[in-house]
C-alpha cells in the first residue's frame, strides 16, 4: 500500500477487539462491557480538538454501526471505521498478537492512512488525556521514525500510545510479529522494543514522547481502572523529564 510522503497532522489509529475468544491474560472479556469501554473512549477521542483524522479498526467482525452514529456527531472531522474478522490463531499467543492484525489491516485498507505518513496509535479502550502533546510532537518531528517510551533496561516499549512514521510498522515491527507469544513471556511490548532497536541500528531515529501517557480507561488484562495518584504522578513526571534530558544529552557523554 502506497503512503503519502508529505508530513501533516498524524492520523490517530485506534485498535479494538469487542468479542474476545480464548485469549491468554485477558480478564475483561464481556462484549457488552468492552463495547461500552470503546464507545466512551471513542467519543472522547473524536471530541478532542487536536484530533483531525481518526481510524478505528476492530478485529472480531463486530458491527460498528453504533460507532458510526457517534462519528456522525462531528461531521467536520475525518473518521474511518474498519471491521474485519481476524485470522484464527492460537490464543496462547495473546491479545497483542491479535492487535498486530489490526495494525496490518488498517495499513492495507485505510484511506486516511494513505493521506499522511504519520500516525499515533492508541489502544481503543483507552483515552489519552495528553494526546495533544503527542500529536504536536510527532507533527513537528516528521523525520523521527518512532516515538515511544522504553523502560525495563530498554527492553519494554509502552504500546498503549506510540507513533511516528507508518514505514516503521511496515519495515521493522511487522516482520517480527511471529516472535510474539504471551504464554512464553514474549509480549507485544518486547517485540515493539526489539523493532525500535533494529530501526536504530539501521540509522533510524527514535525519540521519547514529550510526556508520559496520561491514560484513562480500564485495563483488559487486570480488569481495573488506571488510577492517577497526584503525588506519584508528579514524581514519575519529574523522573521522566530527567530521563528525556539524559537521552537528549547522550552526544555529550
Amino acid at each position: 500500500m502506497a503512503h503519502a510522503e508529505q508530513p501533516g497532522n498524524p492520523c490517530v489509529l485506534l485498535t479494538a477487539t469487542v468479542i474476545v475468544k480464548d485469549t491468554s491474560f485477558t480478564i475483561r472479556t464481556d462484549p457488552k462491557i468492552r463495547l461500552n469501554d470503546y464507545k466512551q473512549a471513542f467519543s472522547r477521542w473524536i471530541s478532542n480538538p487536536g484530533v483531525q483524522s481518526i481510524v478505528l479498526v476492530e478485529n472480531s467482525g463486530f458491527d460498528l454501526t453504533e460507532f458510526q452514529k457517534i462519528a456522525d456527531t462531528v461531521p467536520d472531522k475525518k473518521i474511518e471505521l474498519l471491521s474485519f474478522t481476524c485470522p484464527t490463531f492460537d490464543g496462547r499467543l495473546g491479545k497483542g498478537y491479535g492487535e498486530t492484525f489490526c495494525l496490518e489491516y488498517a495499513l492495507q485498507n485505510s484511506r486516511l492512512l494513505t493521506e499522511s505518513p504519520l500516525f499515533l496509535k492508541a489502544t481503543g479502550r483507552y483515552y489519552l488525556r495528553n494526546a495533544h502533546s503527542f500529536l504536536k510532537f510527532i507533527a513537528q518531528n516528521p523525520d523521527v521514525d518512532i516515538v515511544c517510551n522504553l523502560t525495563k533496561n530498554l527492553s519494554w516499549a509502552d504500546s498503549r500510545a506510540f507513533g511516528g512514521r507508518i514505514k516503521f510498522l511496515e519495515n521493522y515491527f511487522f516482520p517480527l510479529k511471529d516472535f510474539m507469544n504471551d504464554s512464553a513471556g514474549v509480549y507485544f511490548e518486547h517485540i515493539l522494543a526489539k523493532a525500535i532497536h533494529r530501526q536504530i541500528s539501521e540509522w533510524g531515529r527514535w525519540e521519547l514522547p514529550p510526556d508520559l501517557p496520561e491514560i484513562e480507561g480500564i485495563s483488559g488484562t487486570l480488569d481495573a481502572a488506571y488510577q492517577i495518584n497526584p503525588i506519584k504522578a508528579f514524581a514519575r513526571k519529574k523522573l521522566y523529564q530527567f530521563k528525556r534530558r539524559l537521552f537528549a544529552a547522550h552526544s555529550y557523554l
